[in-house]
């Protein structure tokens, strides 16, 4: 096979990756996904529905295969319909809808931390921070308003999770636990790749591959988003590069006495607001550190390598 083909590069760096960290990866994916079902289990549980964690697992692993096979987020219909069989009540269709909404609103606010973490490193944007607490606020002003009122209608059953946590913060808060620790299973699981592949910082890479993975997946246009997924990511990576670049190029390189607080964003640019621990292989730009080698070589896994392999192994990233 022609080592230029893409498919070829992408047999290259699999055939040189370290197993263990693959068997790694694979294990965070696979936790991730637990946990995302979980809050599916937990949501349902405040709506007064109860189900089985093995049965929570399948059911959502249908949709993970559905969304990996179909486009526009068909495998969040389909978990809808899969998880409502669990819900006695005439309407169950729409009060399953309102509890994968809840769950949406969990990982938008959720999103919103590593978006910002993202932005701190150059890589993404600030405006969908905004975007997305503004969903958070709008969410808790639903819970609070409805939390004491009880009408009949589909509207109603819709808004049954929403009422829920707004009776019952505790539940909101269990909630929002599963939801991050899916998003920290993601990252580990995205860290164990790039440190399988041999890109040096990986969970700095990590740190900005899964926020804008999930960006990316919030418009599916194709099957496990394949394409614009590998697009956003080359975009950000780039420009996190850039930034990093810009950072060392501006800001002198402070002297042992100042880096720890440069680490801790004491001082120096946005770019070091990031506790990263140092390493001898990694780049000092303005006292934060990001590996300009390991962002370069990661890049060059175009949208059809880095894309492919990111969002059909864990399609839990942009899953809501």
């Amino acid at each position: 096979m022609d080592i230029g083909h893409p498919l070829g590069k992408v047999l290259v760096a699999l055939a040189g990756a370290r197993q263990l960290w693959l068997w790694a990866a694979g294990g965070a994916f696979a936790a991730a996904l637990v946990c995302s079902a979980g809050a599916w289990r937990s949501a349902l549980a405040s709506c007064g529905s109860r189900i089985g964690r093995l049965d929570t697992v399948a059911r959502y692993s249908v949709g993970s295969l559905v969304n990996s096979l179909l486009p526009a987020h068909a495998g969040g219909a389909a978990r809808i319909a899969l998880f409502s069989q669990a819900i006695r009540s005439e309407q169950r269709i729409w009060t399953a809808g309102g509890v994968a909404a809840a769950i949406g609103v969990a990982r938008a606010v959720v999103l919103a931390l590593l978006v910002l973490i993202a932005w701190g490193t150059g890589a993404l944007p600030l405006w969908p921070v905004l975007a997305l607490i503004g969903v958070g606020a709008g969410a808790a002003a639903i819970c609070l308003a409805v939390r004491r009122r009880r009408t009949t209608g589909r509207l109603s059953h819709l808004l049954d999770a929403f009422r829920a946590f707004g009776r019952s913060p505790r539940d909101a808060s269990t909630l929002l636990a599963w939801v991050a620790a899916s998003s920290a299973a993601r990252i580990a699981a995205a860290a164990a790749i790039a440190a399988a592949i041999g890109v040096g910082a990986p969970f700095t890479t990590a740190l900005i591959v899964v926020p804008a993975l999930a960006l990316a997946g919030v418009v599916q246009v194709t099957p496990a988003n394949v394409g614009t997924a590998g697009a956003t990511v080359t975009f950000a990576l780039r420009k996190g590069r850039r930034a990093c670049e810009r950072a060392r190029g501006r800001t002198p390189l402070p002297g042992n006495r100042n880096r720890r607080r440069a680490r801790l964003g004491l001082d120096g640019r946005s770019i070091s607001r990031l506790p990263f621990p140092h390493r001898p292989s990694l780049d000092d730009c303005g006292g934060g550190r990001v590996c300009l080698p390991a962002l370069d070589r990661l890049r060059r896994y175009s949208s059809r390598q880095l894309g492919v392999s990111s969002t059909s192994a864990a399609d839990e990233v942009s899953d809501a």
